[in-house]
């Protein structure tokens, strides 16, 4: 498969090394653990990477902005507002 799935993101707190990466992608896709990616490289050169963790982030700033987001818990509701959020891989290499 040759299609583009994300963008490899870097933090202060996160940085992208020799041997790790991190990037974001659709949480539509379905990746898993140990999933291997290529990423394009400067020169036309390629890298290779193993998904090592998947997390799930959102704007909320603790469990209970989560719980009052829901309607106070009521798990099959919808949501009061839409949150910003993301799905990032954490990939080693």
């Amino acid at each position: 498969m040759s299609k583009l799935i994300g963008r490899v993101l870097a933090t202060e707190k996160s940085p992208t090394t020799m041997d790790r990466f991190c990037f974001w992608t659709n949480s539509d896709l379905k990746l898993n653990a140990f999933d291997i990616v290529k990423v394009k490289h400067i020169d036309n050169s390629f890298t290779f990477g193993v998904i090592e963790d998947i997390s799930h982030i959102t704007d909320a700033q603790s469990f209970l902005t989560n719980y009052i987001w829901s309607q106070v818990g009521a798990s099959s509701s919808a949501f009061f507002t839409k949150r910003f959020r993301m799905i990032c891989l954490q990939t080693a290499l």
